[in-house]
């Protein structure tokens, strides 16, 4: 873990920029384990993150959905980033 000694001894903030799982190519419960995998990482790490998109291939979603708020939200994804949908 070369890159946390780097980030304490030179002071340097780290953050993850984008990652995501691309819908088309996966199914939603192992997108979902993926992203709960990874986000915990980031967590312990304590390394800020951001997903690749909101609504699109790697999005909120739920697959081939038309994005509309919050009925086509993916509540098992928003839950595992950490997030509330709203009631």
């Amino acid at each position: 873990m070369q890159w946390l000694m780097r980030r304490t001894l030179r002071k340097v903030p780290i953050f993850c920029g984008e990652f995501g799982v691309l819908m088309k190519y996966s199914n939603n419960d192992d997108r979902v384990a993926w992203y709960a995998e990874v986000t915990k990482y980031l967590n312990e790490k304590e390394i800020p993150w951001t997903i690749w998109d909101y609504h699109g291939g790697f999005g909120l979603f739920q697959k081939e959905s038309e994005g509309r708020f919050p009925a086509d939200l993916n509540l098992p994804m928003v839950k595992v980033l950490g997030m509330k949908a709203p009631k």
